[in-house]
């Protein structure tokens, strides 16, 4: 398994996330009409340690997106994309977050942050 199947396999088996979310959890965007809460995810960076035989350490830096149309609720999910981060194999550990407005639609975002530490370099 890579790195995404490992995150998207943590996010969509959480039960306390996917009983919020159901299977609303997406790669980069939210398809179109897609319906609410639900998460996003994507890769901000990608630090390696390299050597002269190939990479032997990897600390990509994901961010994770809970999206909803109340605040309440952004943060209940939020709360449980927490333990879903955490649940990841290969030590995923949360360094960062914030909120997200947009002003054009009621829609509210909880930002969180995380390095995936692997061996992988994808």
């Amino acid at each position: 398994m890579t790195v995404l199947d490992d995150i998207f396999t943590a996010l969509t088996e959480h039960a306390e996330l996917a009983a919020l979310v159901e299977e609303r959890v997406y790669p980069a965007n939210r398809p179109p009409k897609s319906g609410f809460p639900c998460v996003t995810y994507f890769r901000v960076d990608h630090p390696h340690g390299e050597t002269h035989t190939g990479c032997s350490m990897s600390w990509p830096r994901y961010q994770f997106i809970a999206w909803s149309e109340d605040p309440d609720e952004a943060e209940a999910v939020a709360l449980a994309l927490k333990g879903a981060i955490r649940s990841i194999p290969r030590a995923a550990i949360i360094v960062g977050g914030g909120d997200i407005f947009q002003a054009d639609v009621p829609l509210r975002g909880v930002r969180l942050d995380a390095q995936v530490y692997t061996e992988e370099v994808a």
